[in-house]
């Protein structure tokens, strides 16, 4: 088939699926989510995913009545049915069902979707602007509540650009979607993780790459002026998993040290095809 859907054990195409009206997520966007991307109808570091889902979980207290290992199986049978093995496979899990109330306490409501997506072209380089971060501060929880991102998606296609940069008292957050990081000198240099953030499963793999290349990687507050005089901005995500940046606003980024996110690029790419080629 070429989608397919769970929902509280009822599976079917995303088109006749049916969430009920009281599910949390349809009022209040009271729900967690994560996503990865598959190859061969195998999910990307799904376990890494799975983690953070449950850290988020914790963070707004939502109570998952389900093991790690259920999710798991239950994604990774679901992605084998879907036709297209190349694959964007999302869960969500909201507070419950219930009559709209601000507090309510009961059992979560599982949504898995899954459908054919691919990952971004390893050649591809964004044009970003940068946009006031007006978001709240669970950004460190994968909740759906993604309205701020939803409105700097639609102002970044506006001028021709991919992507956005989310900037707070002058110091960068992350992307509509994506970790961003920068290369200076030969070093990364990465956010430091707090509630500001989310701590990207991809920018892990991004943080291992740079360690098996021998680059120094620095966790610190990157001021906006930094990404105008680095040597490469790099946006990484489930989607994305290493994008370079060829423009920021109107300013066009001198491609320094290209050679060497080639080389993380090799890295990383390598190891999301081979291990979802053989299902690692």
């Amino acid at each position: 088939m070429e989608n397919l859907g769970y929902y509280n054990e009822e599976i079917d195409e995303l088109q006749t699926l049916k969430i009920p009206v009281l599910d949390r997520a349809c009022y209040f966007g009271d729900a967690i989510y994560d996503a990865t991307y598959s190859n061969n109808h195998n999910p990307f570091a799904l376990r890494e995913h799975i983690d953070r889902f449950f850290e988020s979980s914790k963070l707004v207290g939502i109570n998952l009545d389900f093991s790690k290992d259920f999710l798991e199986d239950l994604i990774r049978n679901l992605a084998k049915k879907v036709d297209n093995g190349n694959q964007f496979v999302y869960w969500q899990a909201s507070r419950g069902s219930a009559i709209r109330e601000h507090y309510y306490k009961g059992k979560a409501n599982l949504l898995v979707m899954i459908y054919p997506k691919d990952i971004v072209a390893m050649d591809t380089k964004y044009k970003v602007i940068t946009l006031e971060d007006k978001r709240y501060l669970y950004c460190n929880a994968k909740t759906i509540n993604l309205m701020p991102n939803i409105l700097g998606s639609i102002n970044a296609k506006k001028v021709g650009c991919n992507e956005a940069i989310f900037i707070r008292n002058g110091i960068v957050s992350e992307g509509l979607h994506s970790n961003v990081h920068i290369l200076k000198d030969n070093k990364l240099i990465t956010p430091i993780l707090d509630n500001r953030i989310l701590s990207g499963v991809a920018r892990n793999h991004l943080l291992l790459a740079c360690e098996k290349l021998g680059i120094p990687v620095q966790s610190r507050d990157i001021a906006e002026n930094e990404l105008y005089d680095c040597d490469q901005i790099i946006f990484t995500s489930s989607g994305g998993m290493c994008v370079g940046v060829k423009q920021i606003n109107e300013t066009k980024i001198i491609q320094n040290n290209q050679s060497t996110l080639n080389k993380l690029k090799e890295i990383i790419y390598k190891e999301f095809f081979d291990s979802t080629k053989y299902g690692l």
